[in-house]
């Protein structure tokens, strides 16, 4: 799961299961709609998650759940048989890959298109 903000007030939620289920939720508005077929968006989601599993590595487990607190700041959260871990990155520095969690936002990013985002 990916939390971050396209301006203050409105927060997005991009998230993908292993099992191929994914979903974009925007705190004000209605949730995009997905755009692709499910097949198309099962195998995003599956390589979503497979990714979040190499960065895991990147990541601390945690117990708190925080929102991103501005614009520029990404939170990703991703849920391990041994607990939740998270990981909190400038927005700026994904977009530009010098970040070594710039891979998982980037597939996060091409996984919310199919919805219509971004």
């Amino acid at each position: 799961m990916i939390d971050f903000r396209s301006r203050i007030d409105v927060l997005y939620t991009v998230t993908a299961l292993s099992n191929g289920t994914a979903a974009v939720y925007v705190s004000s508005g209605p949730d995009p709609e997905a755009l692709a077929p499910q097949e198309t968006i099962h195998k995003a989601a599956k390589g979503t998650v497979i990714v979040a599993g190499e960065l895991q590595s990147q990541m601390h487990k945690t117990t708190k759940y925080p929102l991103p607190g501005h614009v520029d700041e990404v939170v990703f959260y991703t849920l391990a048989d041994n607990g939740v871990y998270i990981a909190i990155a400038a927005k700026e520095d994904l977009e530009n890959n010098r970040h070594p969690l710039s891979k998982l936002w980037n597939s996060a990013v091409d996984l919310s298109r199919l919805f219509g985002w971004h």
